[in-house]
């Protein structure tokens, strides 16, 4: 496990807040994570072991709670740099002109960060007032579960 946390945990995550993933897409990514922490573990299929109960063996959250709370660490450091430098501006930026093309929306990177303040129960509008207090902004709550 203490391998599993170095290597892969450190570095799966690494750059996912800049994905705009779509809730399928996540859903994907579970199997794998489940898959290494069974194999770690011992943990065969027949043993009919819950997916909750693997998690709390490893004592590790789930890859949905990995992402979110990466996602939001970076809204917060993102909200705390000076307004001149480029990750800031793109977070706050709006096109001067253009459309979305036909169709299905393409999910934007803000409806990301909407979902993740939502499922975490952090206000949409007060978020910037909460990033500014703590440094360690997406652990102001207890866990995402």
């Amino acid at each position: 496990m203490a391998i599993y946390r170095a290597c892969f945990l450190s570095t799966f995550p690494h750059g996912s807040e800049c994905w705009a993933l779509y809730s399928k897409q996540e859903i994907k990514l579970n199997p794998f994570h489940m898959r290494n922490l069974r194999r770690i573990l011992g943990i065969k299929w027949s043993d009919h072991v819950t997916n909750n109960k693997v998690l709390t063996q490893a004592r590790l959250p789930s890859i949905f709670s990995l992402l979110r709370e990466q996602r939001l660490r970076w809204l917060g450091h993102a909200h705390r740099i000076p307004d001149y430098r480029i990750p800031k501006v793109l977070l706050y930026g709006e096109l001067a002109s253009g459309k979305r093309t036909l169709g299905w929306p393409h999910l934007r990177y803000r409806e990301v960060f909407k979902r993740d303040l939502q499922l975490a129960d952090i206000d949409a509008v007060r978020w910037e007032e909460i990033a500014k207090i703590d440094e360690k902004f997406p652990q102001l709550w207890n866990s995402f579960s």
